[in-house]
């Protein structure tokens, strides 16, 4: 009797059919002969390693672009030469006392910072030194939105200066070429001197005087008065006298010998102020010889 063999690959491969492959063939994760195939590795993706390495770049360039606005910005703030200056918060007219909500701190080029301006390397350092420094006295002359403060603008009123026993207030009037270029201010002490006349010897006729008040030359006070006296009746001298005047008058603590040899000084021709660093004499602030 016949044995009716399985169906093919029924006994797990041992009966194929012609052409020895089982029924259906391999499977799939086997190749023919029966070795097996050996699955390789994904490749990396190629996008994303590039990717990386451009992120990488992109990364190195902005810390150089970084170090760089950094060493310009010392080297711009180790070249900054400006200043910190006092200026006025609104105009102040003359013979005015200044507080402190009227002053504010600016930074200003070196090469705009007027002379004795108060200043300083920040802006409470120059606002402490003009408070001090300002403290009880007046504008001698009127102050405009933004103007820088100067030493030169501040006096005593005349009300404030404490005169000793003899003392008296004198003026003097004379050219910035008379004055030591114009750079006194108050608070100075100077030496008087006469000129003299046809050629005469020049002498001293009142020693160590203290200067008390500066005010602008007699040519800008007689334009103002002659502003006044034309279209401008309604003005007063604060508006009409420039922002910062050249100075031609001096208002000094004398005693009263040496206001009677200023005057005559003055009648009899010219008179020059000689900058001396303190008085010469103690019993007043305005006594010499």
């Amino acid at each position: 009797m016949s044995t009716i063999p399985p169906p093919y690959g029924s006994d797990g491969g041992l009966n194929q059919p012609p052409g020895g492959f089982p029924s259906g063939g391999f499977p799939a994760s086997q190749p023919s002969g029966g070795k097996q195939k050996k699955e390789r590795a994904p490749k990396g993706d190629k996008t994303a390693t590039k990717r990386v390495v451009s992120t990488s770049r992109l990364l190195v360039i902005a810390a150089a672009v970084a170090v760089i606005v950094l060493v310009g910005a010392l080297i711009l703030l180790s070249s900054d030469k400006s200043t910190w200056v006092v200026v006025a918060k609104q105009p102040v007219p003359a013979l005015s006392t200044v507080s402190p909500s009227e002053l504010q701190a600016v930074k200003a080029p070196a090469n705009l910072v007027v002379q004795d301006a108060f200043k300083g390397s920040s802006a409470s350092a120059a606002l402490k030194s003009a408070e001090k420094a300002i403290n009880g006295m007046r504008t001698t002359v009127p102050l405009a939105l933004n103007a820088q403060l100067q030493r030169s603008n501040f006096g005593t009123s005349l009300a404030d200066v404490a005169l000793q026993s003899g003392d008296v207030l004198a003026s003097v009037n004379t050219g910035v070429a008379n004055a030591v270029g114009g750079a006194l201010q108050v608070g100075d002490y100077v030496d008087v001197a006469s000129g003299g006349t046809n050629g005469g010897g020049g002498t001293i006729v009142a020693s160590g005087v203290k200067i008390v008040g500066v005010r602008a030359s007699l040519d800008q006070y007689n334009a103002a008065a002659a502003a006044q006296g034309g279209g401008s009746r309604t003005a007063s001298p604060d508006e009409l006298l420039p922002t910062h005047p050249v100075p031609g008058i001096y208002i000094l603590q004398t005693t009263t010998d040496q206001a009677t040899a200023i005057a005559n000084a003055q009648l009899s021709g010219s008179v020059y102020l000689i900058y001396v660093n303190s008085p010469t004499t103690t019993p007043s602030g305005g006594s010499g010889q």
